[in-house]
């Protein structure tokens, strides 16, 4: 288990200088909230920009062909009327561990129907993430290597949540002090942070 003020640490250094999560979260929220059903979900430059910007940050976008940031936004708003009850949502709400490998798992086949031919359940989880840091840690092999992990896709993300959430419950008594008041950071956040540097290491 981390110390809490290695976590603090972790989550200050990787925190954006304002404190604030990027702005085109909240774009992106302000799409997704009045999408209307799958099936004439529109295409949208702001979820395209939205993907993309994950896919940097996440350092996937070498791993991408050409259409897949347009392909992958489409499959976002496909999936908007699942994500949407998860807006808010905190790991210690029941089942919704369940609910965040389920919607991992309907966002990855709507893009592999888009066309994205790739399995990136990398990109997916980090899509959700941004969108629901309460619940939905990141897939990333450095959290991988760093838990251990050898399986992939939805097994290997379960174990993620599952090792995440109880220690996001064994935080909960620091939580003020390791979020340190930064607007929108949360404990799956903040262990996501910091096993990024200590899996680099």
């Amino acid at each position: 288990m981390p110390d809490p003020e290695v976590v603090k640490s972790a989550v200050r250094r990787i925190s954006w200088p304002d404190g604030r999560t990027w702005p085109i979260v909240d774009r992106a929220w302000n799409v997704l909230d009045i999408l209307p059903r799958e099936q004439s979900a529109p295409a949208s430059p702001v979820l395209e920009a939205y993907v993309k910007e994950v896919a940097i940050w996440g350092k996937l976008n070498r791993f991408l062909t050409a259409g897949d940031t347009v392909r992958a936004a489409l499959a976002l708003a496909n999936v908007a009327e699942w994500i949407r009850p998860l807006k808010g949502q905190e790991f210690e709400a029941a089942d919704v561990g369940d609910d965040v490998v389920s919607l991992c798992q309907r966002l990855l086949a709507r893009m592999r129907l888009r066309g994205i031919a790739k399995n990136q359940y990398s990109w997916a989880a980090k899509i959700l993430h941004w969108l629901l840091p309460g619940c939905a840690p990141v897939y990333d092999s450095l959290v991988m290597r760093q838990r251990r992990i050898d399986d992939s896709g939805p097994t290997a993300y379960r174990r993620i949540i599952d090792w995440e959430y109880r220690l996001a419950a064994s935080l909960k008594p620091n939580e003020i002090e390791i979020l340190q008041g930064i607007p929108e950071m949360t404990l799956l956040g903040a262990i996501d942070n910091y096993l990024w540097p200590a899996g680099r290491g």
